[in-house]
C-alpha cells in the first residue's frame, strides 16, 4: 500500500507540474467618476445615472441664431461687431460676455429645474490663441474653473464639448471654420489633440466632469479620418486621463455612424444630435440603427443636442428618448437661452432674452445687412444686450419647461 501511495502521489506531482499556473483575474479597478457600464452610464458609485440638461450656446462660441443674428460664425460677428462699436467697444462687449453670459445664477437656476447637466461648447480660442500654438491661457483655464465650482456647488455634471477646433471640424456656422479645415492640416490635428491632453490633465480629478466631448458635429468625406483622429485624440487622453468618459460625435453632424465599426477606448459614448428641418424628422429612424450599434458594441448612446422646435415636436421628442425601450441614457436641450427667434411658434425656446429695438439694429447689421447702426446706437445696443441676458431677466416659456421634465 505504501509503494502504490507513493506511485500515485509521485503520478499527481507530474501532472500538476505539466498544468499552466492561472493567476486569479483582478477585478477591475473602481472608477470614481461617472462613466460606461455596458451600455448605460453609471455614478462613480455604480448607481445608473441619465444626464438630462441644457446646452451653454453663446457663453465660450458665439453664433449668430442665439445673437438674433442670422447664421453669422463667431468670427464674423466679432469682425462686424468691431466696425459698429470699434475695436475696444468690441474687446469690451466680448470680455463681458465671457464674463458674465453664464453664471453662477445661471447654473442655480438649471439645477432647480431638474436638470443634472451642462453641456459646454467652447472655441479653442478661449484656451489657445492662433498666434501662440500649444501655448494655454490663464484666462481662459480660469473661465473654466469657475464654471466646474459653480457645477460642484449645485450638483450639476458638466460635459466640455470642442465646439470649434483648430480650423474648424466642418463648413458650418456653428463650428467657425477657418480658411484651412480641421482634416487639410497636420499642425491644426495635432493642435486638437494637444489641447485635449491639456484639457484631460487638468481635470482628471474633478468629478463634476461627466465628459470629454471631442468634436462637435464635424464633416469629413472619408469617415475614417474622423475614426483615426479620434483615436490619436482619445489615445492622449487616456495617457493622463484613465477614467473619464469620452463622447464620439457621428459624422455629417453627429448623425452618421457607419465608420464606428469597433469601440475606439475604453469607457466611452456615442452622441448623436436631432433636429426635424424643414419638418422633417429622422429622429426614430437613428434610434433603431443607434441601439443596434450599443447592443452590438456594448456602449451607451446620448442625445447630445436637439433643440428649439414646436411645443409638440420637443413633448414627443424628450418621450421618445425617456422611453427605456429606446436605451438612450440622456439628453441635452438647445439652447439654455437665446435672443427670441420672432418666430415662437415654430420654434419655442426654454428661456428668451428681450434686449430691445437698439440690440436687433445691431444684430441685423452683424448679420450681414448694410444699415450700421450710428455709434452711439450701436453701443447702447450692446448695453441693452448686456442687461438683458441676465437670466432673472429672461423669459421662462412654462411649456416648454414642463415638457423638458
Amino acid at each position: 500500500m505504501t509503494i502504490l501511495r507513493r506511485l500515485f502521489t509521485a503520478c499527481a506531482l507530474c501532472a500538476s507540474a505539466a498544468l499552466p499556473i492561472v493567476a486569479a483575474a483582478s477585478p477591475p479597478e473602481p472608477n470614481p467618476m461617472l462613466h460606461a457600464s455596458g451600455t448605460r452610464l453609471v455614478d462613480g458609485l455604480g448607481a445608473p445615472i441619465r444626464l438630462r440638461g441644457v446646452f451653454l450656446d453663446n457663453w465660450l462660441l458665439w453664433s449668430g441664431n442665439g445673437f438674433g443674428a442670422g447664421f453669422a460664425s463667431e468670427t464674423t460677428i466679432k469682425h462686424r461687431l468691431a466696425e459698429a462699436l470699434g475695436d475696444a467697444g468690441a474687446l469690451r462687449f466680448e470680455d463681458a460676455i465671457e464674463d458674465s453670459f453664464v453664471g453662477e445664477a445661471d447654473i442655480a437656476a438649471i439645477a432647480k429645474m431638474g436638470f443634472n447637466t451642462v453641456r459646454v461648447p467652447f472655441s479653442y480660442r478661449v484656451l489657445e490663441d492662433d498666434e501662440h500654438p500649444f501655448a494655454y491661457k490663464k484666462s481662459g483655464w480660469a473661465t473654466f474653473d469657475r464654471l466646474m465650482g459653480w457645477c460642484e456647488t449645485h450638483h450639476v455634471y458638466v460635459v466640455l464639448d470642442m465646439h470649434s477646433a483648430p480650423g474648424g471640424q466642418s463648413r458650418a456656422f456653428v463650428n467657425d471654420p477657418g480658411p484651412v479645415l480641421l482634416w487639410d492640416s497636420d499642425e491644426e490635428q495635432n493642435r486638437t489633440v494637444a489641447l485635449w491632453r491639456a484639457i484631460a490633465a487638468r481635470y482628471r480629478d474633478r468629478s463634476i466632469v461627466a465628459g470629454y466631448d471631442l468634436l462637435n458635429e464635424p464633416n469629413v468625406r472619408d469617415g475614417s479620418k474622423l475614426i483615426q483622429l479620434y483615436t490619436r485624440i482619445a489615445g492622449a487622453i487616456r495617457a493622463v486621463d484613465r477614467n473619464h468618459l469620452i463622447f464620439f460625435e457621428g459624422n455629417v453632424a453627429a448623425t452618421d455612424f457607419s465608420a464606428f465599426t469597433n469601440p475606439i477606448t475604453s469607457n466611452e459614448a456615442y452622441s448623436f444630435h436631432s433636429y426635424a428641418l424643414f419638418g422633417i424628422d429622422r429622429t426614430p429612424d437613428q434610434l433603431q440603427h443607434l441601439q443596434a450599434l450599443a447592443k452590438t458594441q456594448a456602449v451607451p448612446i446620448w442625445n447630445g443636442e436637439f433643440g428649439a422646435n414646436t411645443l409638440a415636436w420637443v413633448t414627443s421628442t424628450v418621450q421618445l428618448f425617456d422611453a427605456p425601450s429606446n436605451g438612450v441614457t440622456g439628453w441635452i436641450f438647445w439652447p439654455w437661452k437665446r435672443v427670441s427667434s420672432g418666430n415662437e411658434t415654430q420654434y419655442r425656446d426654454l428661456l428668451t432674452i428681450e434686449p430691445g429695438a437698439l440690440w436687433r439694429r445691431l444684430a441685423r447689421y452683424v448679420a450681414g445687412l448694410p444699415f450700421k447702426p450710428s455709434p452711439a446706437d450701436a453701443e447702447q445696443g450692446a448695453q441693452d444686450f448686456l442687461r438683458a441676458m441676465a437670466v432673472e431677466r429672461c423669459t421662462v416659456d412654462a411649456q416648454i419647461q414642463a415638457a423638458l421634465k
